[in-house]
């Protein structure tokens, strides 16, 4: 269905219902929704804004029931992607998951849930600018990349 990385602990297409258009979007007023809304305008030229009155169609919420600290879910289907989250954090990567699936999809996503929980607690990559030289716009590149594929730990090696 979709190609996302990591891949997710499930994926379920819903075949039997409506799906999701990114035409006139709105989405819950949170500070996490303020990075995908900047990243349909500039990837997708796309305009999703903040909703206040309870009528938005991406809805994120938390739970602290949830299980896990960093998993979530979301659900797609009848016109509303429904992003369910223990905290900030969830929600998170929930939204890093749905720019990659904003990415492959046109206006038009299927229906669909996923659920995902990391399966490593510790994702971490080296940047060692100590012996190499990166340029600002370089470590930005490494730092959003790390961010849309979940890592949780930069261990940036500044000095020799």
């Amino acid at each position: 269905m979709f190609k996302i990385i990591p891949q997710p602990t499930s994926i379920k297409p819903q075949s039997n219902k409506k799906g999701f258009s990114l035409c006139d979007a709105t989405i819950s007023d949170m500070p996490a929704a303020f990075e995908l809304i900047s990243f349909a305008k500039t990837a997708l030229n796309k305009n999703i804004s903040v909703c206040r009155d309870g009528k938005e169609n991406i809805i994120l919420k938390t739970d602290e029931s949830f299980p896990n600290e960093e998993g979530y879910t979301i659900s797609c289907a009848e016109g509303t992607i429904t992003v369910t989250a223990k905290n900030d954090t969830g929600i998170f990567y929930a939204l890093e998951t749905l720019k990659q699936i904003f990415l492959q999809s046109a206006d038009e996503i299927p229906a669909f849930e996923i659920e995902d929980t990391p399966r490593f607690a510790y994702r971490g990559y080296l940047l060692d600018c100590g012996r190499y030289f990166y340029s600002v716009k370089d470590v930005k590149k490494v730092i959003d990349f790390l961010a849309l594929h979940k890592f949780n730990v930069l261990h940036w090696h500044l000095t020799e």
